[in-house]
């Protein structure tokens, strides 16, 4: 009973987890908009479709076959229905793979800003060592004084490879190549890399240039560097990218919790529920024509109110939809 039971809530989290994963796509493909709205948008561009397709085939058909002209502008209405469920399926597949590559992408340069200069380097290793261009990639820790970092074979040919992690605003100097091509050509290296996290100044890019035909500095800035790590499989995997969007979900609820405390406060309740009974009275007394005006505007401030005291007086914890 027990092991039924706990199956059954394991699948629906999963279910849970997997909808709101879902409406967090969808509210990206419609720009925010939530889900009663894009609802209420599906509806309403259908029925238009349909009294638009009835009104131009009756008035083709000379205002008889009511019938006949309805059921072709229901069946436009279906093909109009499937054209823009398919294109809206092709947009939200961009959108999925758009969303966890940033994502992705986001949480892979946090992880490198928590690495210090040695865990960099072993990083760097890794990467070059899953690389098929690269072999015997080791690291030199009695050759950093002179620029080199680690050293890894290309065709037979020993390269030279410094590495920089760097803040954002941070970029390689052209110093640091110069050392690189001394160290080189002390050690009669003829190719070199440098990596970098962010990018390199514009001397350092002359430097290496300049340089080219007698030692070759390859310079690889932060979105090469990212590719690298891509082909290498060193990037979140898939389990762990579901988890962080199912934390910006998280956060989203959070926000929305600490923010409807002010929207919906205690002190408010009562406000709102005075100005509503004013507006009700203006509503009574108004000689004109229109008093539902008034009383419209007073059952969004009675729903205000309802809504205050609802949300302060019932507890409302985030619902751990994320968890395993």
């Amino acid at each position: 009973m027990n092991k039924t039971f706990f199956a059954l809530r394991r699948k629906l989290q999963k279910r849970r987890r997997e909808k709101a994963k879902e409406e967090y796509y969808y509210s990206h493909l419609y720009q925010e908009q939530s889900y009663p709205s894009r609802v209420l948008q599906f509806y309403l561009t259908r029925f238009f479709v349909l009294g638009t397709s009835f009104i131009i085939l009756l008035f083709y058909g000379g205002g008889e076959r009511l019938e006949a002209a309805f059921l072709a502008a229901l069946a436009l209405v279906v093909i109009y229905h499937l054209i823009a469920k398919t294109i809206e399926g092709k947009m939200i597949e961009r959108i999925v793979k758009k969303l966890r590559n940033e994502v992705r992408e986001e949480e892979f340069w946090k992880r490198i800003k928590t690495y210090d200069k040695d865990s960099f380097s072993n990083f760097i290793r890794e990467v070059l060592t899953k690389h098929p261009q690269y072999s015997e990639v080791s690291l030199t820790p009695d050759l950093e004084y002179q620029g080199i970092n680690m050293v890894a074979k290309e065709k037979d040919q020993w390269v030279a490879i410094q590495c920089h992690i760097l803040d954002d605003e941070d970029m390689v100097e052209a110093r640091q190549a110069r050392e690189l091509s001394k160290a080189m050509s002390a050690r009669g290296y003829s190719q070199g890399i440098i990596i970098s996290t962010t990018d390199f100044r514009q001397a350092t890019i002359d430097f290496c240039n300049l340089i080219s035909e007698k030692r070759k500095i390859n310079l690889i800035n932060k979105k090469e560097l990212f590719k690298m790590a891509q082909k290498a499989e060193q990037l979140p995997t898939e389990t762990e990218v579901n988890d962080l969007i199912l934390k910006k979900i998280e956060n989203q609820h959070r926000l929305w919790r600490e923010n409807q405390g002010k929207i919906f406060a205690k002190p408010r309740a009562l406000p709102y529920f005075l100005y509503g009974t004013f507006l009700i009275a203006m509503g009574f007394i108004w000689n004109g024509g229109v008093p539902f005006l008034y009383f419209g505007s007073a059952s969004v401030l009675y729903t205000l109110s309802l809504l205050s005291l609802i949300i302060n007086f019932t507890s409302n914890p985030i619902p751990f939809i994320w968890k395993r």
